[in-house]
C-alpha cells in the first residue's frame, strides 16, 4: 500500500481536476460527476447494492459477481440476486441516486473514482479482492494516522482526494470569503456559529457537496475552527 501525504493527494487531485477541465469543460463550479467517471475510463451502474443502504459505492477491480437486492427494502430480509459486473464498474446505491441528496450522490461517485485512480494495484493484487464496497462509515473518515487500518488509510486517501477535486482549495476560499464579505483569508480560523453553517450549506450547494465535506474541507483550509 502507498501512503500519500496530503499534499500528495492534493497535487495529484487538481492535477486530475485541470485534465478533466480540459478534457469537457463545465460551467460551474459544481462538476458532472458521472463525466468524469467517463474520464477516468469507467462504467457507472446503478443497483440496491443492499437492502437496507449500508453500502453507498462500489468499485470492480476485476471481472466479478456481486449480490444486489431487487428494492431498497428497508432492512426487510429478502434473498439477494447475483448480478456479473465488468472490470472498471462503478456501482452507486440506486437508493442514492434516486433520492434528492445530489451532494451526497456526487461525493460517493468522486469518491469511488479515486479509489480507482488511486488503488487499483492494491485491490487487484489477487481474487479476493476483485471489488472494494465502502460503507457509509467509509465516507466520515476525515483524518489518519500510520497507525490506522489499511483500509482506514485508503478510505482516508479517496475522501481526501475526492474533496480536493470537488472543492479546489483556491476557488472555494474565494468563494468563502466572496460569500462572508470578508476583506481577505481570515488571520485566524472563524469560529462554527449558526451564521456560519448557514454559508458553509450555500457553499456545499454551490459546490454539488454536501454539508460534512465542505464543513471538514473548509477546516482543512484553516478558514473555519475544528
Amino acid at each position: 500500500m502507498k501512503i500519500y501525504t496530503s499534499s500528495q493527494l492534493e497535487e495529484f487531485a487538481c492535477a486530475k481536476r485541470k485534465e478533466f477541465s480540459s478534457w469537457r469543460p463545465q460551467r460551474s463550479t459544481a462538476i458532472d460527476v458521472y463525466d468524469f467517471v467517463d474520464f477516468v475510463g469507467c462504467e457507472p451502474d446503478w443497483k440496491y447494492i443492499t437492502p437496507d443502504q449500508s453500502i453507498l459505492g462500489c468499485v470492480c477491480f476485476s471481472d466479478t459477481t456481486l449480490p444486489t437486492w431487487e428494492s431498497y427494502v428497508n432492512k426487510q430480509s429478502k434473498e439477494p440476486e447475483f448480478n456479473n459486473f465488468a472490470r472498471g464498474t462503478i456501482v452507486i446505491d440506486q437508493a442514492l441516486n434516486e433520492g434528492k441528496d445530489r451532494g451526497k450522490e456526487n461525493y460517493t461517485v468522486v469518491h469511488e473514482c479515486f479509489h480507482w485512480l488511486l488503488h487499483q494495484y492494491y485491490f487487484s493484487k489477487n481474487d479476493s479482492d476483485a471489488f472494494h464496497s465502502c460503507s457509509k462509515d467509509s465516507f466520515t473518515i476525515f483524518g489518519c494516522s500510520e497507525d490506522d487500518s489499511a483500509i482506514n488509510i485508503l478510505e482516508w486517501q479517496a475522501n481526501y482526494a475526492a474533496a480536493c477535486f470537488l472543492m479546489p482549495q483556491e476557488d472555494v476560499s474565494q468563494a468563502f470569503i466572496k460569500r462572508l464579505r470578508l476583506k481577505g483569508f481570515p488571520q485566524k480560523p472563524l469560529e462554527m456559529k449558526r451564521w456560519v453553517n448557514a454559508h458553509i450549506s450555500m457553499l456545499a450547494k454551490q459546490f454539488g457537496v454536501n454539508f460534512n465535506p465542505m464543513k471538514y474541507r473548509l477546516q482543512e483550509l484553516k478558514l473555519i475552527q475544528k
